[in-house]
């Protein structure tokens, strides 16, 4: 062998000896970042479910230090009332508050014409309304009778066709999660937040056929049914057609 092909030898395994140190730095940089994600992910974890207080079941545990930050103070002890005697996740309920109306920074009718400090439609609220401190007047804009009011339903638990009509949808659709929408020739109703679907496209429906399941698709903090119903495109009042459909059954 001469100096020439030595010298070529060499360099050669030379450069096999750096790539194998490249790839061998790469992978330990890969294998870092991936300690480094699951690390983030773990407190991401660990910070929301303090913030939550989530421990089991539906009920969750006494409110962590971010919790009692987040929450103003007086409305803490009306959350954890409602967990007690409806064995319903307080965390839960403080959530749905926190986005419906900044724990009651924002309490005016909304566009939909959601009314109080949860944010019922009216005809939610006749049906589901509680006097939660008990003086004897049940006020949508009172904390204590609104949280005690705004019990999510089970996931699961049957929806029924308020009136009859055609689905013209029934799928996911953007913030309402999975939705079915029922159109007849007055209105149309509009279902949302469902964990599951009972009917298709195309499908026409009676009154109190079952059409869907409660769940928290979409944009949704917890378990309920959001209910609405349209005319031309506009939101109306849900109980003035509840009214009108129970009066013609």
């Amino acid at each position: 062998m001469d100096i020439t092909t030595a010298l070529k030898t060499a360099e050669i395994l030379a450069l096999k000896k750096n790539r194998k140190k490249l790839i061998n730095a790469a992978v330990a940089i890969v294998l870092i970042l991936m300690l480094v994600m699951v690390l983030i992910f773990v407190s991401v974890i660990t910070v929301v479910s303090g913030m939550l207080g989530i421990s089991t079941g539906f009920r969750s545990g006494a409110p962590s230090s971010i919790a009692k930050n987040e929450i103003p103070s007086e409305l803490i002890p009306i959350f954890l009332a409602a967990q007690e005697k409806y064995d319903v996740s307080w965390a839960v309920l403080a959530a749905i508050c926190k986005v419906e109306t900044g724990f009651g920074q924002n309490v005016e009718v909304s566009s939909a014409g959601a009314i109080g400090f949860m944010q019922f439609m009216p005809s939610t609220w006749e049906y589901y309304k509680q006097d939660g401190n008990g003086d004897g007047i049940y006020d949508p804009d009172n904390p204590w009778d609104a949280i005690f009011s705004d019990i999510p339903a089970p996931t699961g638990t049957p929806v029924i066709a308020a009136a009859s009509g055609h689905v013209t949808m029934a799928r996911t659709n953007g913030g309402y999660g999975l939705c079915v929408e029922v159109t007849n020739e007055s209105c149309m109703m509009v279902y949302a937040h469902l964990s599951g679907l009972g009917v298709h496209e195309g499908d026409d429906v009676e009154v109190g056929q079952v059409i869907g399941f409660v769940g928290s698709t979409g944009n949704s903090t917890g378990p309920h049914l959001h209910f609405g119903v349209y005319v031309n495109g506009v939101a109306t009042n849900p109980d003035e057609w509840l009214e009108i459909i129970q009066a013609g059954s």
